[in-house]
């Protein structure tokens, strides 16, 4: 028949099956190797010297359920990334089938289900779309590809690595979802726009760039914790989900488009990494346990409303480099549970805003916080937050606590251990905040007698009584000269500071300690309110906006017109002793049984309806260290003897001057006498001695100074 075929015939024949049959006969025969189950199973590189080649139209075809590529007499395909199987691996069988642990450049799962063991590593790239066969398309985009029919699975049970690149890897989730994924070769590698792919072990990647354009799912257990240790970028609306198992960070993660998305596992970023949102569209999101721990940077760029994280999540900055940043977060997307730890800390700054809200509870340990520079304040959102301090630090600046629903007599933690609110009245408002600057001078502040700290208090809330407790380092101790001279830190009291006065702050009674690194003086009865500051009035309030100065002082001031035995008299509510300067702003009596004068009686030896006689308190002792009568109208000293005894003798401890009357008003009573029972607060001024009772009034002091009135129907003992 050959004879009858012209050369021109011939060679058009010739062309034909160039076409034909190389492709069918070269390529299905040789390389696709098309067997049938039960003829030749497997693919044997048969010496040491034994080459395979191909690009990405060539398939090895593996449709045996038991088909092997064996290598004999230590042929090295499939052995390392030099010598990775060029071109397609097709694990094909329709039976259930084991994928062999070699390198590919390309490979793929199609037929049955499969058994993908650890040690799987696909070195290639993507193909051209031109030299791939029908039903290869995918690798146009992929190096390792599923076909996976309905109804079969794919158990991959170790370790899977893609060391090519650039890779997109091929999404696989649920029964298909990779055990053991790593990205660690050339990359870069992306998680594909709109795919899910799903680890369930570890997951592995760097130093290469890694883009998540899809939703990366870590469905793993708590001992898989996976390292991403190039830079990672989350785009297109895509996610990385932690699961049980930690994530660490150890290049930088940027979110411009997209979630990064907690779970039981901690988000870690690393010593040296940062984490950035760059706009509204990168976001943080942790629901309630999980956990997101910032060794390293983390900056938004977005609104605040970005950050999506429950009160019961954890938020915890452990940086040891000085002044780590402390994003700012809103009133409306503020953080959970905030930890800080590990060394020096600073509230950033950001477009939204400068605050730090929190929901849940706030620890500090390490390091100070410094609210200052970035101007802002922490604020507690719910009254029951906890904080908790460890060590001897504090936040520097404004520490707000959100006071809608208080507990009465509880007791909140403010800037440090030892600095404390408690209501025990609770009244209305929204909030209380202590700005506390250490080793800085408040107002008005005195180098001898005051502590170097300036503590402002800001609050919207009124109808409230409460104590506050006010802790300081002994670094900010005064140094006790002049005035000061023999004050210790028991002489502490509250005085409320403008830029332009101050005055002493009345209570029920102050405490001290400095058993703790933290000393602190506390304060009982104060009330919300605007009263003047230096005009000789004393009141238990401190009004918003005023610095609190803890000043050494042992003189106290009358504050209600009443007897000198009753405590409520006094701004500190308790009765002066020998070593208090007392200043006297009111109308006080000594020895008169009230009612008197427009104020209460009843019961005898009560003293709160100042029937207490002098004698039961100080028997024959002395009353008061230096006796002062302010020029302040109607201040004055009235003696009387009706309860004290024949010899009671009302003095003053000090050697020297221990009697001042300041008082300059002139009185309005008629002198030598005013009837007890007509007498009103109006016509008393200064010092008078009445002859109040069957026994003589007696007063007496080392040395006097009188600058207004002194009315004697009494004895004046002069000298000690």
């Amino acid at each position: 028949m050959l004879n009858n075929i012209s050369n021109n015939s011939f060679g058009d024949f010739m062309k034909k099956f160039t076409k034909v049959s190389s492709a069918l006969l070269a390529l299905f025969v040789i390389f696709s190797f098309s067997l049938n189950e039960v003829s030749a199973q497997d693919f044997i590189m048969s010496t040491t010297g034994a080459t395979y080649n191909a690009t990405c139209g060539g398939v090895i075809k593996m449709k045996s359920a038991t088909g092997q590529i064996q290598r004999l007499n230590s042929n090295p395909l499939g052995t390392d990334d030099a010598n990775a199987i060029k071109g397609i691996v097709d694990w094909a069988a329709s039976a259930e089938q084991s994928v062999q642990a070699l390198y590919y450049e390309k490979m793929m799962l199609s037929g049955g289900n499969k058994t993908i063991p650890g040690g799987v590593n696909i070195v290639g790239e993507a193909c051209s779309p031109g030299e791939l066969f029908p039903g290869y398309d995918d690798f146009a985009t992929y190096p390792f590809v599923v076909d996976d029919p309905t109804g079969t699975t794919n158990d991959f049970t170790g370790d899977f690595t893609y060391s090519g690149g650039p890779v997109t890897v091929f999404p696989l989730d649920g029964d298909d979802a990779y055990k053991d994924l790593d990205l660690t070769g050339t990359g870069p590698y992306t998680i594909e726009d709109g795919k899910t792919t799903e680890v369930t072990g570890t997951f592995t990647a760097g130093p290469s760039d890694l883009t998540v354009e899809g939703d990366l799912v870590l469905n793993n257990g708590p001992t898989d914790n996976s390292t991403i240790t190039g830079n990672t970028t989350i785009d297109n609306g895509g996610s990385i989900q932690v699961g049980g198992g930690d994530l660490t960070f150890e290049g930088n993660i940027t979110v411009d488009d997209g979630t990064l998305k907690g779970g039981d596992g901690d988000i870690i970023i690393d010593d040296g990494s940062t984490l950035t949102l760059t706009g509204n569209n990168g976001k943080i999101d942790l629901d309630g346990g999980e956990e997101l721990i910032i060794t390293g940077t983390f900056t938004n760029g977005g609104n605040g409303t970005n950050l999506d994280l429950a009160c019961t999540s954890v938020v915890t900055y452990n940086g040891t480099a000085a002044n780590q940043i402390v994003v700012p977060t809103l009133a409306s997307n503020p953080y959970g549970i905030l930890n800080l730890s590990a060394g020096t800390k600073r509230g950033g700054t950001a477009s939204y805003g400068n605050n730090i809200e929190i929901c849940g509870d706030f620890s500090l340990a390490g390091g100070n916080l410094d609210m200052v520079t970035n101007t802002g304040y922490l604020n507690m959102q719910h009254v029951a937050g906890n904080v908790t301090y460890t060590g001897d630090y504090e936040v520097v600046g404004k520490f707000r606590r959100t006071m809608d629903a208080p507990v009465a007599n509880t007791a909140y933690t403010f800037n440090n251990v030892n600095t404390k609110l408690a209501y025990s009245t609770v009244g209305t408002g929204t909030y209380y905040e202590l700005d506390v600057r250490p080793v800085t001078n408040p107002n008005q502040y005195d180098g001898t007698m005051d502590v170097k700290r300036k503590i402002t208090a800001n609050y919207d809330v009124s109808g409230v009584t409460y104590g506050l407790q006010l802790g300081y380092l002994a670094s900010e101790l005064p140094s006790f000269t002049g005035d000061a001279a023999g004050l210790t830190e028991n002489d502490f009291k509250f005085f409320e500071a403008t830029a332009g006065a101050i005055e002493k702050v009345a209570g029920t009674g102050y405490a001290h300690d400095q058993a703790t690194t933290f000393h602190y003086v506390s304060l009982a009865g104060l009330q919300n309110g605007n009263a003047a500051v230096g005009d000789g009035t004393i009141e238990n309030i401190i009004a918003s906006g005023n610095d609190i100065v803890l000043r050494a002082n042992n003189t106290m001031y009358s504050i209600v017109d009443g007897r000198w035995s009753n405590p409520n008299v006094w701004d500190e509510g308790r009765i002066p002793n020998e070593n208090d300067n007392v200043e006297l702003r009111t109308m006080v009596y000594v020895g008169i049984d009230g009612p008197f004068a427009g104020t209460s009686g009843g019961a005898d030896n009560t003293p709160t309806l100042n029937t207490q006689s002098e004698f039961a308190d100080y028997g024959t002792g002395y009353a008061a260290n230096k006796i002062t009568i302010g020029n302040v109208q109607y201040a004055s000293l009235i003696i009387g003897n009706e309860d004290n005894g024949a010899t009671y003798v009302h003095k003053a401890k000090f050697n020297g001057t221990s009697f001042i009357n300041n008082n300059t008003n002139a009185p309005a009573g008629t002198f030598p006498i005013i009837a007890k029972g007509s007498a009103v607060k109006t016509g008393f001024n200064g010092l008078w001695l009445t002859d109040y009772g069957t026994n003589p009034s007696m007063f007496g002091a080392q040395q006097i100074e009188n600058n207004g009135t002194i009315n004697n129907q009494g004895i004046i003992e002069v000298g000690q």
